[in-house]
C-alpha cells in the first residue's frame, strides 16, 4: 500500500497546509501505528519502500484547486502531461503479508 505518512517531515513542516490534509483524507497513520493495527488484525510486514509517484505541473495545480475546495468541475479541464518528475511528498510505502501465508 501507498498511503499518506503522519508523522512525515513535511506535515510537521506544512500543519494545515499538507497536501494530504483533505477532507477526503480522514486521518494518517504513522508508520510504527500502522505496523502495529496491522499486527493486531493478523497481517505482518514483509517490506517497505519509499514510494515514488510522477507529478505533472497539471496534477500540482489540480492539488491546490482540490485543496481550496475548487469543485471538480473546476479541475476538469487539467489533463495529463508529458511532462512529469519523479516526487515524494511525506507518502510511505508497505507491503503485508498474512500471517501463516
Amino acid at each position: 500500500m501507498v498511503l499518506p505518512r503522519g508523522d512525515a517531515v513535511s506535515r510537521r513542516m506544512m500543519g494545515r497546509m499538507w497536501p494530504h490534509k483533505l477532507p477526503d483524507h480522514q486521518f494518517q497513520w504513522s508508520r510504527a501505528g500502522l505496523v502495529a493495527f496491522m499486527e493486531r488484525a493478523g497481517w505482518h510486514m514483509r517490506a517497505d519502500f519509499f514510494a515514488l509517484k510522477f507529478v505533472s505541473p497539471q496534477m500540482l495545480v489540480a492539488h491546490a484547486l482540490h485543496h481550496a475546495g475548487a469543485p471538480p468541475r473546476v479541475r476538469r479541464w487539467l489533463g495529463g502531461a508529458a511532462f512529469a518528475l519523479p516526487f515524494n511528498f511525506g507518502e510511505m510505502g508497505l507491503v503485508f503479508r498474512r500471517h501463516g501465508v
